[in-house]
């Protein structure tokens, strides 16, 4: 999930992952959906989201409170979606607002071909953006949600 270095963060880095998770169920919640977390640490499944029609999507999250992305490979063909939840101010974040970027594993590890970087996705197992180029928002812009119903339409959908 979430890790942390520096000490200029405005929030715990022991509780970034706690907060991540909290803002995800809550938007869920309000959109008729629930958050369960697996008993197992040993999963690359965090949570897993649950609709009203009982259809179940695991969730890998990554917690962000600076800007910047990471992709790794180790998640390519696992039935599951990448949720990036930038935290916002409002939350102890250093974004402006919440938001989540909901992507399939071959979507976000295609990100730097996609964007004409220089990266050989068969010698790589990760790629990170240090922070969130204008180039990289573009591109994730189809894929942030804002809202609850954004949330559940891109987790469900």
């Amino acid at each position: 999930m979430a890790h942390a270095t520096d000490d200029d963060y405005p929030i715990d880095p022991q509780f970034i992952e706690a907060a991540g998770v909290g803002v995800l169920e809550n938007f869920l919640a309000r959109a008729q959906a629930t958050v369960a977390r697996p008993n197992r640490q040993d999963t690359p499944v965090d949570a897993v989201a649950i609709n009203e029609a009982l259809l179940a999507v695991p969730l890998q999250l990554k917690v962000v409170l600076k800007s910047g992305m990471t992709v790794h490979r180790k998640y390519l063909g696992l039935p599951l979606k990448l949720v990036y939840v930038n935290l916002g101010y409002e939350l102890g974040g250093l974004h402006e607002n919440t938001s989540f970027v909901v992507l399939d594993p071959g979507v976000a590890w295609r990100l730097p071909i996609l964007l004409g970087l220089k990266f050989d996705p068969d010698y790589h197992d990760t790629y990170r953006w240090p922070s969130t180029t204008a180039a990289l928002r573009v591109a994730l812009e189809p894929y942030t949600c804002r809202s609850p119903e954004e949330l559940s339409s891109a987790v469900f959908g």
